[in-house]
């Protein structure tokens, strides 16, 4: 049983890097510049390098996977542009309120559908 255990976990653990990796490589073929993206047509051309600069898009992509792989492995999931704040500040709140959904959900499925079967 532990092995089964074990082997569910390395897989699991496969899976989301697969996942994590793959969604790496999607967004940064989408096309544009993100840094021209975020600044806007008006922004000069210092300003767009400065950006890729501090976002690290100057960096070679295997530099940059390396930066992501590790940032996500400490817990620092970067900073919302849209917010204005870091992700995890954003994350955070809408925890429990998920989670509330999530048992909710369940179990209106188990009443609705332990019956039905």
């Amino acid at each position: 049983m532990a092995k089964y255990v074990l082997r569910r976990i390395l897989n699991l653990i496969f899976q989301v890097f697969l996942v994590v990796s793959l969604m790496f490589l999607l967004f940064r073929l989408l096309p544009g510049d993100p840094a021209t993206i975020i600044l806007g047509a008006n922004a000069t051309q210092a300003e767009i390098e400065q950006l890729r600069e501090m976002m690290g898009l100057n960096d070679n992509i295997f530099v940059q996977y390396a930066h992501y792989i590790q940032n996500l492995l400490t817990g620092d999931f970067g900073y919302s542009m849209s917010y204005g704040q870091d992700v995890i500040g954003v994350i955070l709140p809408r925890i429990w309120p998920t989670i509330q959904l999530m048992l909710s959900s369940i179990g209106v499925a188990v009443v609705i559908g332990v019956p039905a079967g």
